[in-house]
């Protein structure tokens, strides 16, 4: 505790101007609704991100492994953002609309040739976000690598029938390519699905690839660490898991160099889930592909085409969950120095 307050003096002072659009931590956000389909991805690929937002910039102090081979594609309609700060919190709220990839992942220590997993968290290599602030914010404060895109959404008394998310895209690198709108991802409702597919440990199950154990790349299991039972607890206990991220600025006077680079660690509490259940119909995911935005090459899904094209997929069953949830004050697991 004293260690955290001298740590907390030592930083500057943030200063607060007009039009500010970082309000500060704890968030909340209510009325949340979120639509989760499990997606097979590339255990290998999903590594490489891993070791490229973790392992590398870090110098191998923090290693991340994905849990398996499957991520989540995740929907969340965001009814109310709003600051939990005595000085930011009455200035007011925003909504937001999301899409965006969700890979769990552990923290793991390796002995020998064994990897021990410490904790588990999710790592978020796209986020799309129809709200500039929240895109901001989210950049800012958390390293959370959100777009700002442009959403057309359907719903029916089934609800979500058909999304589509667009935003700026360089289709193909070329000096005289210019940025453009264009759709990225696409979400489309099939058939009704027979009630034996909407298990939720079936889902559970689905994002370790089948198994109840997590896998190194060798196939081997990762067993857990002591620290590992008390995360278990917390998750149970009081809904809360942690979101890590590569937070980091481009240097002023070397591009090719970060002024500011950290490994964070971003606690998610859900404070009620009002209501959850499977998703009764079968869903399919468009991934369009471009130069500037390579979805498919970093989930190792498929083979791009080398025109930019795109490649539709089938979704694996589904659940919904209504809840509200805590962003509550964050760690550096690793900072540059």
């Amino acid at each position: 505790m004293i260690g955290r307050l001298l740590r907390r003096r030592r930083l500057p002072r943030y200063v607060r101007r007009g039009g500010e659009q970082v309000h500060a931590h704890p968030l909340f956000a209510r009325d949340c609704r979120v639509h989760a389909f499990p997606l097979r991805a590339n255990r290998s690929a999903l590594a490489r991100l891993c070791a490229r937002d973790f392992s590398e910039p870090s110098r191998g102090r923090i290693q991340i492994e994905p849990l398996g081979d499957r991520v989540l594609v995740a929907v969340a309609q965001l009814g109310e953002i709003g600051s939990r700060d005595p000085t930011d919190g009455p200035k007011g709220i925003v909504r937001e609309l999301d899409l965006a990839i969700w890979i769990p992942v552990a923290r793991v220590r390796r002995i020998g040739h064994r990897r021990l997993v410490r904790r588990i968290g999710w790592f978020l290599p796209w986020i799309f976000v129809d709200h500039p602030w929240a895109t901001i914010a989210g950049r800012e404060s958390n390293g959370l690598p959100k777009q700002v895109t442009r959403f057309a959404v359907q719903e029916d008394e089934h609800g979500l029938e058909r999304l589509v998310a667009s935003t700026e895209v360089l289709h193909r690198y070329a000096p005289d390519c210019r940025a453009a709108e264009r759709p990225i991802l696409e979400l489309q409702r099939g058939e009704a699905l027979p009630k034996q597919a909407r298990d939720p440990v079936g889902l559970g199950r689905s994002l370790v690839g089948g198994g109840w154990f997590p896998q190194d790349g060798a196939g081997r299991l990762m067993l857990p660490a002591p620290g590992l039972l008390g995360q278990a607890v917390d998750i149970v206990a009081r809904r809360r898991v942690p979101l890590l991220s590569l937070k980091q600025f481009r240097d002023i006077r070397f591009p090719e160099r970060a002024c500011f680079q950290a490994v964070s660690e971003t606690p998610c509490r859900a404070e009620a889930v009002h209501q959850h259940g499977p998703i009764e119909h079968a869903y399919r995911l468009t991934i369009h592909d471009h130069d500037s935005h390579r979805i498919l090459e970093e989930l190792g899904i498929g083979s791009p085409s080398p025109e930019r094209g795109a490649q539709t997929l089938d979704l694996e069953p589904g659940w919904r969950v209504h809840f509200d949830f805590e962003f509550s004050a964050g760690r550096d697991l690793w900072r540059w120095r």
